[in-house]
């Protein structure tokens, strides 16, 4: 198969033909021909040329601007390093000087004592005995020593490792912390809390809440400070709901609640009936306190149908009893002969008098109880609404303690 002629040759043969026809329109078509294909070529090259030219371009700016990040970053955690992190030299020293001396005592103490105790087994006395005792606790120390230096550079290690994965960020999370040091995040907050006290940390606060690790006092306060606010508004969206809600309203009263009201009073006015023959001044001021107490806690209940479950015990045990109470001291006053047992009776009944005065009390104060709480409720509301308008202090801003003049 003819090879095809190159450029070179194809030129030469076309001048020649032309000088032998004296025709020499081809070797115009030719240049023409021929400088088409020098330039196409020399444009193809040109285009590579410039595409790795840009690729080059590219690369290096890349580099350059990952090797100026790197270079950023490294000057921003030695500007923050001193201010963050303490330099744990005198600590690894130590480690390393417990650990050496340690071993090494252990070492020595324990061959010692071993042939003390070889001694002694072959009966050489009780000094050996003593001896190899006094040794293996030397020994055991020794090696206590050593263990605490090497939990001490241990500790010294994972600081480091803590220390290059957090670079110089102000905060950084605990799971992440864990992840990227192959620890779990409970075993990550209990050393980093040690680490913390050891003052390795110079500013450093743990939320395990937050999961986070706060390296500087100005990124915690931050957070406390959002987390305040965010619970203000919580408090103020909460009283903005009761006070757009209301209080419910009250219900009327069932049948059974209305006839366990009518039994209480009808109690009452037994227990009102018994007083003027107590015959003693201070039995009947307990009696009436008593009276004056439980009508208060009926007509309270009465406007709040749902305190009405709260009295059982009151309509059905204490009020009988009272009556009763009021029957005996009744009975043991009008005996002629005041003999000493009738009058430590008469001071029993008393007492339990104003043990029931003091149930009672305690009674009323539990059921005032939820309408003093919506009396506070709706002034904590106007005072947030109120505030909020800018017509009153904030009063999460108020100080505990308050002066009047």
């Amino acid at each position: 198969m003819t090879q095809p002629k190159n450029i070179p040759d194809q030129i030469g043969e076309t001048v020649q033909d032309a000088l032998d026809h004296q025709d020499f329109s081809k070797i115009q078509d030719m240049v023409q021909r021929s400088m088409g294909a020098a330039v196409k070529g020399i444009g193809v090259g040109l285009s590579q040329a410039a595409g790795a030219s840009h690729r080059v371009y590219e690369d290096y700016r890349r580099s350059q601007a990952e090797r100026l990040a790197r270079e950023q970053e490294r000057q921003e955690i030695a500007r923050v390093s001193p201010s963050r992190f303490a330099e744990p030299r005198s600590q690894k020293v130590s480690g390393v000087v417990m650990v050496l001396l340690g071993g090494v005592f252990s070492g020595l103490f324990g061959t010692v004592a071993l042939v003390a105790s070889v001694g002694a087994l072959a009966g050489a006395g009780g000094l050996f005995a003593s001896s190899a005792a006094v040794l293996l606790a030397l020994a055991g120390a020794s090696l206590g020593v050593a263990i605490v230096g090497g939990k001490r550079l241990g500790m010294i290690s994972r600081f480091s490792r803590y220390r290059r994965a957090i670079g110089a960020s102000e905060a950084f999370s605990l799971t992440e912390l864990a992840g990227g040091t192959g620890r779990t995040a409970a075993a990550v907050s209990k050393d980093l809390s040690k680490m913390i006290e050891k003052g390795l940390f110079l500013q450093a606060h743990v939320d395990q809440g937050a999961d986070t690790l706060f390296l500087t006092d100005v990124a915690y306060t931050a957070f406390r400070n959002d987390q305040e606010e965010r619970a203000k508004e919580e408090y103020r969206e909460r009283l903005r709901q009761q006070a757009a809600n209301g209080r419910s309203q009250e219900r009327p009263l069932t049948d059974a609640e209305r006839e366990k009201l009518c039994e209480g009073r009808e109690f009452l006015e037994q227990i009102r009936a018994r007083i003027p023959d107590l015959g003693s001044e201070d039995a009947k001021k307990k009696a009436e306190a008593i009276s004056l107490v439980a009508d208060n806690i009926f007509n309270r209940a009465e406007q709040d149908p749902d305190a009405i479950e709260d009295l059982d015990q009151m309509v059905g045990y204490y009020l009988p009893l009272t009556i009763k109470l009021l029957d005996a001291y009744a009975d043991l006053v009008s005996q002629p002969i005041q003999s000493e047992s009738i009058g430590v009776s008469r001071h029993e009944i008393e007492s339990t008098l104003e043990t029931l005065v003091g149930a009672f009390a305690k009674l009323h104060d539990s059921l005032f109880r939820d309408m003093t709480w919506d009396v506070s409720t709706d002034i904590s509301v106007l005072n947030a609404m109120l505030a909020q308008d800018g017509l009153a202090d904030d009063p999460f801003e108020k100080k505990a303690g308050h002066n009047y003049e």
